[in-house]
């Protein structure tokens, strides 16, 4: 695993004389734009800029750090974990968070939580994607789904995806739309569980909008981080999850954005086989703990 540290320093958000003494900290990190960090949070040259900052009187972490300095003073960095095969591969289980987004139709009639999309939505050779609008929703072609099926995977159940067309194609409005059948198209559907995690265990922080939620919060969509990063690895209590059925993929109790958008634990044996079937995720280790 290595930490990333992802973010912008830009000279207009932190003042010209702050911004040249941390861009001769940065080097060859400077861009026309500011300072684009995307890089190993080991590299010589993010320290250097980092600590410049520091020097500067800029908070780093303003995301995590929501009062610990003014806005103007405040800078919205991240520290993100990539991991590698060899983190993942002793893991039982294994969090699937989607890279790969569809850009389907938002407030959509009727409301009741099924996804829609366009024909251009649906691109061919993509085995797994989510919702642009609820980002934890997976979709998949029915390729997808019939190879799922094969494998015999627990816990795994569809929702069906309407396939539309604008009501008035003069329209702008892409949200008055009329279903259409899939007619020689495959259909395409939404991946999810029938099976639902315990409450992430009271070691994990779950926030939203810069604010810190009850454990077990569902009234509000929420966001899971760690003090140091900013995001986060799910932790369960080892005893509740064993006494759950068995599953291959499960959904959280804390929902990431609508009702119908929970984030998404699969098994080992459901990684091996999403990597294997080129899906593009960033795989995130789940830990099992004692409890309290």
């Amino acid at each position: 695993m290595i930490t990333r540290i992802v973010g912008y320093i830009l000279e207009r958000s932190v003042g010209s004389q702050k911004f040249g003494y941390i861009a001769k900290a940065a080097g060859r990190l400077v861009n026309v734009d500011g300072i684009t960090l995307n890089h190993d949070e080991a590299d010589p040259l993010v320290q250097s800029t980092l600590r410049a900052c520091e020097e500067q009187g800029l908070s780093l972490w303003g995301n995590r750090d929501e009062g610990s300095a003014k806005p103007s003073a405040r800078l919205s960095l991240q520290r993100l974990r990539d991991y590698a095969a060899e983190d993942l591969r002793g893991c039982d289980f294994i969090e699937l968070v989607p890279i790969r987004l569809l850009v389907d139709c938002d407030l959509r009639r009727p409301f009741d939580g099924i996804l829609s999309g366009f024909q251009q939505t649906f691109p061919r050779n993509v085995p797994l994607a989510a919702s642009f609008h609820d980002r934890d929703r997976l979709v998949v072609p029915s390729t997808t789904r019939e190879a799922i099926d094969a494998q015999g995977f627990a816990g795994v159940t569809y929702r069906p995806i309407r396939l539309v067309k604008k009501r008035d194609k003069e329209s702008h409005d892409t949200s008055d739309v009329v279903e259409i059948p899939w007619g020689q198209r495959a259909p395409w559907w939404e991946l999810t569980s029938s099976v639902t995690m315990p409450i992430v265990a009271a070691e994990v922080i779950a926030a939203w909008n810069a604010k810190v939620l009850p454990r077990g919060c569902t009234t509000s969509p929420v966001y899971f981080r760690d003090p140091d990063y900013d995001d986060a690895e799910l932790k369960f209590y080892e005893s509740e999850v064993r006494a759950m059925p068995k599953f291959d993929i499960a959904l959280t109790t804390e929902r990431s954005k609508s009702e119908f958008a929970h984030f998404n634990i699969c098994s080992q044996r459901m990684y091996q086989f999403g990597v294997a079937q080129g899906w593009e995720c960033r795989w995130r280790p789940v830990r099992l703990i004692a409890g309290p």
